[in-house]
């Protein structure tokens, strides 16, 4: 027998943290029958085989072999600073622009409605704290997503989320282009939307030639910029204090661009623009939470962005607000914050050095951070949405045609050239024009906020058991789901040319993520044309062989319990070869213990025990009855012991077995005796079972790619001969 030594060790944070150490690695064992190339045959025997895990007519690795190694707590994390600067450059940045816009539909209600956004953050802390909490995956609210609705849903907000990311690029370039121009005096309004243009391609190319993001370099940004603004806040306070209120006294005296109650709304929309961090985080959760657990990291840099966010942007508006009448505000929306700083720090040091110089220094200061930050944000936005892009990809959401590598730089060119046609078709199609392109940023960002609270509140009904690390009530989730809703509604009201421009651009993007997963209904609609109906097949045939699906069972599913995930997995996944996996629980005993130092030796010819048998029997008869049911499905059920049970060991092994990726392995919903958290299963996917709609009584019959005649394919014994029948 293998022995293997597996070193339980508690942490202070009181996740543990697991080393598995290979005594003794058998070479030679036979590849695992389903784990064939795409389209090529398997054997009779390989398909007939029902696999047992401790036969001794076949020897598979046992956990820890011939794949990934087992995960080593060697990584480093993003500390508070490094988080916080990461996150916060993108939120900080946005008040260079949003201030303006959001005075634009308030007017001197502006501070108001920035208060309002700082609740509608406050309340959505608590449902990113929870939904990163529970699932600390790299992604942010699409991740979140996957573990709590199907694919199809998901990826309905992958595609929100990649809108905000072209709406992110092409403003901050835009806002970046208009603060350049102001460091040389010119007001080339002309030239600010190829300005833009030249920006973006610029970026571009730079994560086309592989550049990365540095926490180092995020911190130096953000101290920079952060102690920009905090001199503009305390200039504003001391020339204000030194009698220089005329514009104050009579600020409410301008005339509201609404009724009251309609600017405080329609600011409260526009405010939207300025809470881009909380995704931020989530898509770099896994350097902060690391693979050892909770790390406190992550939350620190939520209520780190909700503090900046409140104290920051209120206080910009309301200074600017101070020294600069409405009128003014509108025509210099595009780079408000420099004349902020010629009024307020430059003013104030003209004045005590007696001086002209000052001001013109401190509006070309503050040109130069906003020039500098708004460039990184525009270069964040490139990363951010290959990372995305790349991630839907591999979920098979995307065609696999994205995932090329150029041989030159190692990068995804084709996502990079697709988001740069995307940023500069928005750019091209809004003119440039601020107002069009903030109502496709808000109007975008607000619906990925949205999904996130409706994650967290349907993640609770379907998956109570789950840990995690908070447990925010429900009603926060409605709370905060109805505040981003109504701003949805407002900027639809306000901006309906920038509603109708978003609801094209996701158009495109829902077309292509949903005609990629749906490909085998698209191309059987396709094959009724007699032209197009070998090609169709062949497409077909090819997608069905293209990956291996596992789905763990508990060894209690019922056929219509069966029937429902392979009606889910029909809905939602190309591939027709699945695996249905049983990992037979230990004996109480031998089960997972928090002591240290525990030996587990595991024997390759050990008989299965006596109740994995009988599950294994029933199994088998149920899944022959699912079968008649869904003939195009490749089905292979396997029952395996091993010495944990079902957990992150059974996992690792799985992906060593299959060679396959985290996305293409699922199970159910989490029981109340699940006592791993679900960044220790590294990546298994929730799976929410649709509702069967074919009957289990009798065969089915299948128009399209039907694979076999015979309820026994791959269940039967060996020495059963299966049918094969073409494709019809």
């Amino acid at each position: 027998s293998d022995v293997y030594k597996r070193q339980v060790s508690t942490q202070s944070t009181g996740v543990r943290k697991f080393a598995m150490l290979r005594e003794q690695r058998y070479d030679g064992l036979p590849a695992s029958p389903v784990n064939a190339p795409a389209g090529v045959p398997r054997k009779k025997e390989e398909h007939t085989r029902l696999v047992s895990e401790t036969s001794a007519e076949m020897k598979p690795s046992a956990p820890g072999e011939g794949g990934p190694p087992a995960h080593t707590p060697t990584e480093e994390l993003i500390g508070n600073w490094g988080a916080t600067a990461i996150c916060g450059n993108d939120l900080m940045s946005s008040c260079l622009y949003s201030t303006a816009i959001v005075i634009k539909s308030a007017g001197w209600l502006a501070p108001v409605s920035l208060i309002g956004v700082a609740l509608s953050l406050l309340v959505y802390l608590g449902s990113y704290a929870e939904m990163g909490g529970a699932i600390p995956f790299n992604g942010g609210s699409y991740s979140a997503a996957m573990s709590t609705f199907s694919k199809r849903k998901a990826s309905i907000l992958a595609c929100f989320s990649a809108l905000s990311y072209v709406a992110t690029s092409v403003m901050s370039a835009h806002s970046a282009s208009a603060y350049f121009f102001t460091l040389f005096d010119s007001d080339n309004n002309g030239g600010i939307v190829g300005t833009t243009a030249l920006i973006i391609i610029t970026c571009a190319f730079i994560v086309f030639w592989g550049l990365e993001e540095s926490a180092t370099v995020s911190i130096v940004i953000f101290v920079t910029h952060m102690c920009v603004l905090t001199m503009l806040i305390l200039g504003s306070i001391t020339w204000l204090a030194m009698g220089n209120t005329a514009q104050l006294d009579s600020m409410t005296d301008q005339d509201l661009p609404h009724p009251w109650p309609v600017s405080i709304l329609f600011g409260f929309a526009s405010g939207m623009l300025g809470i881009t961090g909380y995704e931020t985080a989530c898509n770099y959760i896994e350097a902060m939470y690391g693979k050892l657990g909770h790390s406190g990291v992550y939350e620190q840099a939520l209520w780190n962005m909700w503090t900046l966010s409140t104290l920051y942007n209120p206080a910009i508006a309301f200074f600017s607000l101070c020294f600069m009448n409405l009128s003014f505000i509108s025509n210099e929306e595009d780079a408000l914050i420099n004349h902020l700083g010629e009024r307020s720090v430059g003013m104030c040091f003209d004045d005590w050095f007696d001086s002209d110089n000052f001001k013109s220094i401190m509006g070309k200061l503050v040109s130069a951070d906003a020039t500098i930050v708004l460039l990184g944000s525009t270069l964040t936005a490139f990363i951010g949405v290959c990372g995305l892009l790349t991630r839907l990809t591999q979920d098979n959401c995307l065609p696999v045609w994205f995932l090329q590598k150029n041989q030159w730089r190692g990068t995804h060119h084709r996502i990079i050239l697709t988001f740069l046609s995307c940023a500069l078709g928005v750019l091209g199609i809004t003119g440039g024009d601020v107002d069009l392109v903030s109502g496709i940023y808000s109007t975008a960002f607000c619906c990925v906020m949205t999904g996130m609270a409706l994650c967290c509140y349907y993640f609770k009904i379907k998956c109570p058991h789950v840990k995690r690390v908070y447990n925010v009530p429900q009603w926060v989730s409605v709370t905060a789901a109805s505040s981003t809703i109504l701003a949805v509604i407002c900027q639809a009201i306000q901006k309906w040319e920038s509603f109708l421009i978003s609801v094209g651009v996701l158009a495109f993007f829902l077309l292509v993520t949903q005609c990629t997963i749906q490909a085998q209904a698209v191309l059987r609609t396709l094959a009724h044309c007699s032209c197009l109906e070998a090609w169709c097949n062949q497409k077909m045939k090819a997608l069905g062989d293209s990956d291996e699906l596992v789905y763990f069972l508990s060894g209690s599913e019922t056929p219509e319990r069966l029937a429902a995930v392979l009606t889910t997995l029909t809905n939602n996944e190309t591939s027709r070869r699945v695996t249905l996996m049983h990992i037979c629980e230990p004996e109480p005993e031998r089960k997972r213990s928090k002591s240290v130092d525990i030996v587990l030796e595991v024997s390759k010819h050990d008989p299965l025990p006596s109740t994995c048998t009988d599950i294994q029997t029933e199994l088998k008869t149920r899944v022959q009855l699912i079968q008649k049911a869904f003939p195009e499905f490749d089905i292979t059920l396997e029952t395996h012991w091993l010495p944990g049970g079902f957990g992150p060991d059974a996992v690792i092994w799985t992906l060593e077995r299959y060679g396959a990726q985290t996305g293409q392995l699922s199970m159910g919903p989490p029981g109340p005796h699940f006592c791993y958290w679900l960044k220790e299963m590294h990546g298994v996917r929730i799976l929410h079972l649709e509702p069967n709609t074919r009957p289990l009584s009798q065969s089915t019959k299948w128009q399209g790619d039907v694979r076999r005649t015979s309820v026994d394919y791959r269940l039967s014994e060996p020495n059963v001969v299966c049918e094969r029948v073409a494709m019809v």
